[in-house]
C-alpha cells in the first residue's frame, strides 16, 4: 500500500503530471506560430497587390502627364501659327490699302523731263516716300524692285517679254510696279504684291560640254 501511494502522490506523480502539461504547451505554442505564419502569408498577398496597384495608377499618371505635356507644345505651336498668320493678314491688308498711293508717289518720281520747279516738288514727294518705306521696313516689308535681277516668278509677274541673246538666264529688264513683300522669321515670307516687270527671255545657245 506504500509503495502505491508513493507512485501515486510522490515526486515521480508530479513528474508526470508536469510531462503531460509540458508536451500540451509545446504543442499550443507550435499551433500558434504556424498561425502567425498564416496570418503573415495572408496579410503579404495584399500589400503586394496594393503595391501593384499603385506602381500601376503611377505609370497611368506618367503616360498622362506626357499626352497632355504633348499637346500643350502642339497648343503653343498652333497659337504661334496663328498668331503670325493673323499678324500677316493684318500687316498685308494695311499695306494694301497704302499701296495705291506709294504707286503714285513712284509715277511722279518716274518723271524724266521735268522744270527746276517740278524738281524741288519731285525732292519732296521722295521725301514722304522714302518715310513710308521706312515704317514699312520696321515691319519687316519689303520692296521688291528687282532690275537686272533674275526672274523669279515667286515674287514677279511678267507682263511683257523681250528675247535677248545677251544673257543667260531671264532677266528683269525693267519694273512697271514695285512689288512688296512680308518677311517673317527662318526665311519665312508672304508676297504681298508680286513686281510687274519686264522680262528678257535668253535665248543665247547653251555652251557645249
Amino acid at each position: 500500500m506504500e509503495e502505491t501511494e508513493t507512485q501515486a502522490g510522490g515526486p515521480a506523480g508530479v513528474d508526470v503530471a508536469n510531462g503531460r502539461q509540458s508536451r500540451s504547451e509545446t504543442s499550443n505554442d507550435a499551433g500558434a506560430d504556424a498561425e502567425q505564419r498564416a496570418d503573415g502569408e495572408v496579410a503579404s498577398a495584399p500589400e503586394e497587390d496594393e503595391l501593384t496597384r499603385l506602381r500601376r495608377e503611377t505609370e497611368e499618371l506618367r503616360d498622362q502627364w506626357t499626352r497632355e505635356r504633348a499637346e500643350f507644345s502642339n497648343f503653343r505651336k498652333r497659337t504661334i501659327i496663328e498668331r503670325q498668320r493673323a499678324r500677316q493678314e493684318t500687316i498685308s491688308s494695311f499695306v494694301g490699302e497704302l499701296l495705291a498711293a506709294l504707286d503714285n508717289f513712284d509715277q511722279v518720281l518716274n518723271i524724266e523731263s521735268v522744270s527746276e520747279e517740278v524738281k524741288n516738288y519731285i525732292v519732296g514727294v521722295q521725301m514722304i516716300r522714302d518715310s513710308f518705306i521706312n515704317i514699312l521696313q520696321k515691319h519687316n516689308i519689303k520692296v521688291i524692285n528687282p532690275v537686272d535681277e533674275a526672274f523669279d516668278p515667286n515674287r514677279m509677274e511678267a507682263l511683257s517679254m523681250e528675247n535677248r541673246d545677251d544673257i543667260e538666264k531671264d532677266t528683269v529688264l525693267e519694273v512697271y510696279q514695285s512689288g512688296y513683300v512680308l518677311e517673317y522669321g527662318e526665311g519665312n515670307s508672304h508676297v504681298i504684291r508680286p513686281a510687274r516687270v519686264k522680262v528678257g527671255k535668253a535665248t543665247a545657245a547653251s555652251p557645249q560640254q
